[in-house]
């Protein structure tokens, strides 16, 4: 008669604890030139912008209906040309400084009048009348007409906001509010990006 072996027992070996450090690594199509959102003219610059820099708002899924992003909230004058935006009070910049309406200010300015041709930002904002810091966390815009496409200009990767205090060095050390922070580029071998613990959107 034949015999039968009881199968063991199996007993699940408990999953490792996950890892308090993790890494992404990216690969890129090409070497990384600019860290300056507003000069960045290709896509290898553009995924290190994307997470170093925030911006008044940012992309949904379907890329149909933006979402905040710095910009808490925003409304808009029965005419469609002004548009108000309530700032986040609690953006802080990699460096620790916090982000005001004065810094969205101040990157649109330098947009507009220092970048200007040489980047994509200034097209972004071709009907743009005024805009300006009307508050400590207020910014207001206005345009010359009514556009369909002016609230999707701001989740533009070119309009990510700019710390005036460490623009001199945003070329080899960019200093944004984005969710990971710079570290150190090695060229021709890899750039690093840390976790930015300051990052607004818990």
């Amino acid at each position: 008669m034949p015999t039968w072996t009881p199968v063991p027992t199996y007993t699940p070996v408990p999953a490792a604890p996950p890892s308090k450090t993790s890494v992404l690594r990216i690969g890129n199509t090409g070497e990384i030139r600019f860290t300056d959102p507003a000069k960045i003219q290709s896509g290898s610059d553009l995924i290190t912008t994307q997470l170093v820099f925030a911006r008044l708002l940012q992309e949904d899924p379907t890329l149909m209906d933006p979402r905040p992003d710095i910009a808490e909230s925003w409304t808009v004058s029965p005419d469609g040309k002004t548009y108000v935006f309530k700032i986040r009070e609690d953006v802080k910049f990699h460096n620790g400084k916090p982000l005001t309406a004065q810094d969205v200010e101040y990157t649109w300015n330098r947009c507009r009048t220092q970048v200007g041709e040489k980047g994509w930002c200034k097209g972004e904002l071709k009907d743009v009348v005024s805009a300006k810091a009307t508050g400590d966390y207020e910014f207001t815009v206005v345009i010359a007409n009514l556009s369909p496409v002016f609230i999707f200009s701001m989740t533009h990767w070119s309009l990510g906001i700019v710390d005036k205090d460490s623009i001199d060095t945003i070329d080899n050390n960019p200093v944004g509010t984005g969710l990971y922070k710079f570290v150190e580029q090695v060229p021709g071998d890899r750039m690093v990006l840390e976790k930015f613990d300051g990052y607004f959107d818990k």
